[in-house]
């Protein structure tokens, strides 16, 4: 349904058109391959993948593409990874549609978007050179471990995860065990104490 509207909202711009769409980040590579688009509007949460593994394989393959993010995560931490990552834009699900359009517009024309609530706290953690000791640790995981470790932190059990990422309970279990290893937790009760940490410091930000 989301991918229905941004559809319908591209299309509806004079000097716009929807060239392809897909929800994997696989079939995604390959109508970059095969259709050069201009510019790539990416989820964060894929079918198969996480869209900062889809960045990270435009990345590698060199494809001439300009990437804007779309993601449900209003924070500093996403955002900059993102960033990091290869994107041009970090436009949040909430915004307005005139806010979608003119963030596909300022990549398009060569400069990069984030919202002026984002900008400003990047701009503060690069200045002050501060990381919050949560952020650090969130910043120590890949792409799908961070989107595990959210997960964890709102309460949910492994078969959850795995019904919500649509993989295997045994994927979930190999993922968490390697954030437990990253992140310094001694067993699995620390981990999800630390990952509901991180979750409500992020609500208090907001």
């Amino acid at each position: 349904m989301l991918r229905e509207r941004l559809i319908q909202l591209i299309n509806s711009q004079p000097d716009m058109a929807v060239c392809g769409e897909a929800d994997e980040s696989r079939a995604a590579v390959a109508l970059i391959h095969e259709r050069s688009p201009d510019m790539a509007l990416v989820d964060l949460s894929l079918r198969d993948s996480t869209g900062f593994e889809l960045l990270d394989a435009i990345r590698k393959e060199s494809l001439p593409v300009a990437v804007v993010v779309l993601s449900m995560h209003d924070e500093p931490v996403y955002a900059e990874r993102a960033l990091r990552a290869g994107a041009k834009g970090y436009v949040n699900k909430t915004e307005s549609s005139a806010q979608v359009v003119g963030a596909l517009r300022k990549v398009a024309g060569g400069e990069i978007y984030v919202s002026e609530h984002l900008a400003s706290e990047l701009l503060q953690r690069m200045a002050g050179g501060h990381r919050e000791p949560k952020d650090l640790v969130a910043e120590a995981l890949a792409g799908r471990e961070l989107e595990v470790f959210r997960l964890i932190g709102e309460g949910r059990n492994t078969r959850e995860i795995a019904k919500k990422l649509r993989l295997g309970e045994s994927t979930i279990a190999a993922v968490r065990a390697r954030i437990k290893e990253k992140i310094g937790a001694k067993d699995v009760p620390e981990l999800y104490h630390l990952a509901t940490e991180w979750m409500n410091s992020r609500e208090n930000i907001a």
